[in-house]
């Protein structure tokens, strides 16, 4: 539980890894048809209106048909067969839904040999979804960014003993009205003290590798909590680093995020490049090549319901400042998160970093320039200093 048993275990593989060049205890004859170009239209349909399901299947024994399968609001599965067209398309329709439904779909091809397959590749346990459209989205040009999960799912990750769960749910992406994104794994963002109020609950977003979000991120973020009881907003600070120069700034944008519970819906901020590699790759050399660490503090939660589960308020907090805590990376390692090539285990940095800042005088200024760059530090620390940003 956080910190409590922090504990690296190197574990031995064996000499020879896997069969290359030969099949595997894996390995299948046939898998039925490959399906690709799956998608359906409109991607936000009106009250009443139908949609269109359409995927691509080929398969050396030849495709024998393909079904779709479609579920309105957690109901039982039901099967439409889908018609054939030109270049391996199939095509079958969902008929029209009341406002604010939400479809569950997938496909299912079978070969000439009788062999099946799905897309997604799960089945009903996949997260192709569409909410038909009620009418909160934004008309006057503000980007809608669309949260579509099951409905069983929507109460769950909100049920006040699992919203400081990291664990993921499966959810369909609705970018502009038109950009989808099946499959994405959803986690609620934010500390103990956001995740629970309704103003300040945020998401975290994993796309798959085969479809990143504009083709560039794999990890989204959305954050609702901006000028909650903070004042300033954000991105305005971003937006004075982007301008002035000499500090790499973030770069963020403004949404009207439609989440899974209607009251959550409202303008927000959409975080893309944050601290992350790609934006490290963008403005430095090889610049993911480095180490890139987050602060973090340990909050412990000292309240549970009847069953004994913890809730996340009341807590107690601890932290560390910025000081010398030896030489073993572990007691570093939570509260400065290692956020990239954790493959490495490389707390040197930090931990160099860490030793510097607790000397003064002399001995903090001999040999300073090889710990930190100096002048990109003192920039960072005027930007924080000029904004007021006081958690920081």
């Amino acid at each position: 539980y956080f910190n409590r048993l922090p504990q690296v275990t190197i574990i031995d593989r064996p000499q020879h890894v896997g069969t290359p060049s030969a099949p595997n205890s894996r390995a299948e004859s046939n898998i039925g048809p490959s399906i690709r170009g799956f998608i359906h239209a409109p991607a936000v349909p009106t009250a009443s209106q139908a949609v269109t399901v359409t995927a691509q299947a080929t398969d050396p024994d030849s495709v024998s048909g393909m079904t779709l399968f479609f579920s309105v609001n957690g109901a039982g599965f039901q099967s439409v067969p889908m018609g054939a067209g030109t270049n391996g398309s199939y095509t079958a329709t969902i008929p029209g839904q009341t406002a604010s439904k939400v479809v569950q779909f997938y496909v299912q091809g079978t070969d000439g040999l009788g062999v099946t397959s799905l897309f997604p590749a799960a089945g009903p346990d996949s997260r192709a979804l569409y909410k038909v459209d009620d009418g909160l989205a934004a008309t006057n040009g503000q980007h809608n960014f669309r949260i579509v999960v099951t409905n069983a799912e929507r109460d769950f990750i909100h049920q006040l003993i699992e919203v400081m769960s990291n664990d993921r749910v499966g959810a369909t992406i609705i970018d502009r009205e038109e950009d989808i994104y099946y499959d994405v794994q959803l986690r609620l963002k934010g500390s103990q003290r956001a995740r629970a109020q309704d103003n300040r609950v945020g998401y975290n977003m994993r796309f798959g590798r085969d479809d990143l979000y504009r083709g560039i991120h794999k990890s989204l973020a959305i954050d609702r909590s901006e000028g909650v009881g903070q004042g300033q907003l954000e991105i305005l600070f971003d937006i004075m680093i982007a301008n002035s120069g000499g500090v790499v700034s973030r770069y963020y944008d403004f949404i009207k995020v439609l989440a899974p519970k209607n009251r959550h819906t409202r303008s927000a901020v959409l975080q893309m490049a944050r601290y992350d590699d790609v934006l490290l790759d963008s403005q430095f050399e090889n610049g993911s090549d480095g180490n890139l660490y987050e602060y973090e503090l340990l909050y412990t939660p000292n309240n549970a319901d009847g069953n004994g589960f913890k809730l996340p308020n009341p807590d107690g907090v601890t932290g560390v400042t910025v000081g010398n805590l030896g030489d073993d990376k572990e007691k570093y390692r939570w509260f400065f998160l290692k956020k990239n090539n954790r493959e490495a285990d490389d707390f040197g940095p930090i931990i160099a970093y860490n030793k510097k800042f607790s000397q003064s005088g002399a001995a903090f200024e001999d040999g300073l320039e090889e710990v930190v760059d100096i002048d990109g530090w003192l920039r960072g620390m005027a930007y924080a200093v000029l904004s007021g940003a006081g958690d920081n």
